[in-house]
């Protein structure tokens, strides 16, 4: 269940990054690391999902990781991209 920009399963809530489909890999920029953050596909080649965070140092994404989810074309669209 998406709530805002969290989303909420096993009673867990995990924060929800918007990512950039890069050839066979995903990317955000972390907004705490300052750096892009790079992740395979999910089981069964699924784009969206859970991912343990990559942060160097500790973090918010640390301790649940989050839930990486593609721009849509809209929204790719709509930032001119």
């Amino acid at each position: 269940m998406l709530e805002g920009d969290k989303m909420k399963k096993d009673k867990i809530e995990y924060p929800v990054v918007k990512c950039f489909i890069d050839g066979k890999s995903v990317k955000f920029w972390c907004p705490f690391c300052k750096v892009w953050h790079f992740h395979g596909s999910c089981d069964g080649g699924e784009w969206s999902g859970h991912r343990v965070a990559h942060c160097a140092e500790h973090t918010p994404f640390t301790d649940t990781g989050y839930i990486v989810k593609p721009y849509t074309k809209a929204e790719l669209k709509e930032m001119g991209l």
